[in-house]
């Protein structure tokens, strides 16, 4: 009997040992399994790249549909120009990816990047056309807010820098568009662009806004895309510096009476002169008094016609609203010539003349310069005289403004009886200008 028991409790030790050995090898084989499952390690050159459930528009060579991706990393959905060779995607599906980046083979064109991408595998898709009853579908009219949107522009970068608005030690870039006529100052910087004095450069950029109302965006930003042209220019000179008063008003030009061109005197001048150029970088403000510091630049070229310097503004030293504007109390009269003169009868030919009852044609003479201005028929006029205030007289050919009007007849006669008069006479406070004694015009 006891020997019964004996064997039947050795059966029962050796069973229980088996099962244990069993579990614990069992469990050993899942646990280890369960591990290699859960690890996944990335192979060399390979990115995890998250991929939107829309396109964006953008703009390349021409307008384009691009995904919006975002690396491992990064908290906002960017753009994404270039092609995944072998990604499959559909719209409405957000994705997350493994995507190798190869080196391209050279030659590499300058707006191409440099790597090539080749998509691997798919670790997560999720389809989101069906939340909240929407159907998600490709954006063909502008990016999405919070996202970042870019276009290609071309510039044209000046050969020479200029003084800074606000900071006249730094040097900021001259460019214009394409298509523009005049350079403005540029205060920012241009990534991944060398500025070359003496050669005037075309490039292509990349030109991108960030449209989030979290980020304060008042200009682009600006990337080199590529140097499409670049130019010496020969001979350039750096100009030097001069102070110019800026009337409050604008006048009609000489020969195209329907423009308006400034009209400025340089410091220490008395006289404000019409100035038919532009002057890069300044605003004229009508009311405004401006005094302001521009660089006269001549481009010393035997091949370029310049009879006029170019002109950019460096800065604006003053400001003074015509209110403001001090007034000149004007010059004691040193001769009796010194006045107004309102113009009253004028010869129209050896036997008769006629009477002028307004007056609205006068001359004023300032004999300390040998100056005189007034207003003829249709224009304001200037110009230069002599005499020995005794009776001879010598007018210069007056400049004038170029408006037409109907009594242009009657203005072109003023002013050929004012240069061929070659005496004066003072009588009853009148004044007569004569050609040999005889009458031409008398004043009042």
């Amino acid at each position: 009997m006891y020997n019964y028991i004996l064997k039947i409790t050795v059966v029962i030790l050796a069973f229980l040992v088996t099962t244990t050995t069993f579990a614990q090898s069992t469990a050993k084989k899942n646990t280890k399994k369960k591990t290699t499952t859960t690890i996944q390690k990335l192979p060399p050159n390979t990115k995890i790249f998250y991929v939107d459930a829309e396109r964006a528009k953008c703009e390349g060579v021409t307008t384009m549909q691009c995904l919006m991706v975002k690396k491992q990393g990064q908290k906002e959905y960017e753009l994404f120009y270039d092609n995944i060779e072998g990604f499959n995607y559909e719209a409405g599906n957000t994705y997350t990816i493994w995507v190798r980046e190869e080196l391209k083979t050279p030659p590499i064109a300058a707006d191409e990047s440099m790597y090539k991408y080749v998509y691997v595998k798919t670790i997560a898709k999720k389809n989101i056309s069906n939340q909240n009853n929407t159907t998600v579908k490709d954006d063909i009219s502008k990016p999405q807010s919070g996202m970042n949107f870019s276009k290609q522009t071309t510039l044209i970068i000046n050969e020479t820098k200029t003084a800074c608005e606000g900071n006249p030690d730094a040097k900021c870039l001259l460019i214009k568009k394409d298509g523009a006529k005049e350079f403005e100052i540029f205060y920012q910087g241009i990534d991944g662009f060398v500025f070359e004095e003496g050669y005037r450069q075309t490039i292509l950029v990349n030109e991108r806004h960030i449209p989030n109302p979290m980020i304060k965006q008042t200009k682009p930003i600006y990337t080199l895309v590529k140097v499409i042209s670049k130019e010496k220019i020969k001979d350039i000179t750096v100009g030097k510096e001069k102070i110019l008063i800026i009337n409050e008003e604008k006048t009609a030009c000489e020969g195209n009476p329907n423009a308006k061109c400034l009209l400025i005197k340089e410091e220490g001048a008395k006289e404000f002169e019409v100035f038919y150029q532009g002057i890069t970088g300044f605003v004229f403000e009508e009311g405004v008094r401006q005094t302001i510091l521009v660089n006269e630049r001549y481009v010393a070229n035997p091949m370029v016609k310049q009879a006029e310097p170019i002109y950019t503004l460096i800065k604006v030293i003053r400001k003074l609203k015509v209110s403001d504007v001090p007034y000149a109390a004007p010059a004691v009269p040193i001769t009796p010539l010194d006045k107004k003169w309102v113009l009253r009868k004028m010869k129209e030919s050896d036997t008769s003349s006629f009477a002028i009852d307004d007056d609205g044609v006068w001359i004023e003479f300032n004999y300390a310069e040998n100056k005189f201005n007034g207003k003829a028929p249709c224009n304001n006029f200037f110009g230069g005289f002599k005499t020995d205030l005794i009776s001879s007289f010598k007018a210069s050919a007056p400049a004038s403004t170029k408006m037409y009007c109907g009594n242009m007849p009657l203005e072109n006669l003023f002013f050929k009886l004012l240069e061929e008069a070659n005496s004066y006479a003072l009588k009853d406070e009148k004044l007569s200008l004569l050609k040999d004694g005889k009458l031409l015009m008398l004043f009042e």
